[in-house]
């Protein structure tokens, strides 16, 4: 007696949510001159607008605070900064222009912390687990995010401002490697010390630390 066997394959289509945010945590100041002027900075690297309605922070002790519960669009390319206290932020940055969101807040611990984001769902946007030798914690100097688009949990993302303002609030980080960016490093010259009429020869080192070659350029 011949038997066959049958093989049923079942297909089961698991709708799972994308694990993936759009909107991160792009800038932290965490020690401030003034300890009671911290805050950090939301940036949308998405195509689509997002809604932060009662989305919620918070940090590595303490509990979920709310970060508003009206209705706040986060464009593509913007920034939102949400801080400790509004009127202190604006007036260390005067030309500040963008939005900005005074929150109940929880001081953010300057020998490490941690800083979670959390969408109206529940669900995690983004999280930084900083320490002070990323950068940011010398002379009341912000902590950047050299790649926006870039993992937020590693180190090496992460370095201190070099704004003269010492951080950059709803503008692009300091830290942020340009398209194009060429500097000189080196420029020796010798003789050391030349005599009247004497030849000299020159020596420059140009590097380049943008994103794209620069094949044409002029010294």
């Amino acid at each position: 007696m011949n038997m066959k066997k049958t093989i049923i394959t079942i297909f089961i289509l698991i709708n799972i949510r994308s694990s993936y945010s759009q909107v991160v945590i792009n800038e932290i100041m965490y020690a401030p001159s003034d300890a009671t002027n911290e805050w950090f900075e939301i940036y949308n690297i998405g195509n689509s607008a997002a809604d932060i309605q009662n989305w919620k922070w918070k940090d590595a002790t303490s509990s979920i605070r709310n970060i508003t519960g009206q209705s706040i669009i986060l464009y593509p390319d913007s920034f939102i900064v949400i801080c400790q206290d509004s009127i202190k932020l604006k007036s260390q940055f005067p030309s500040l222009s963008g939005k900005f969101i005074q929150t109940v807040w929880s001081a953010l611990n300057n020998s490490g912390d941690n800083v979670i984001i959390i969408e109206a769902d529940n669900s995690r946007a983004d999280s930084v687990s900083f320490l002070p030798v990323w950068g940011g914690n010398t002379g009341g100097y912000s902590l950047e995010k050299i790649n926006s688009t870039g993992a937020s949990n590693i180190s090496g993302n992460w370095g201190t401002c070099i704004d003269m303002k010492k951080a950059t609030p709803d503008e692009q980080n300091s830290i942020t490697p340009k398209l194009y960016d060429l500097y000189l490093k080196k420029f020796e010259y010798t003789p050391l010390f030349p005599s009247k009429g004497e030849n000299l020869s020159f020596d420059f080192l140009i590097k380049n630390s943008g994103l794209s070659d620069a094949g044409n350029f002029l010294l």
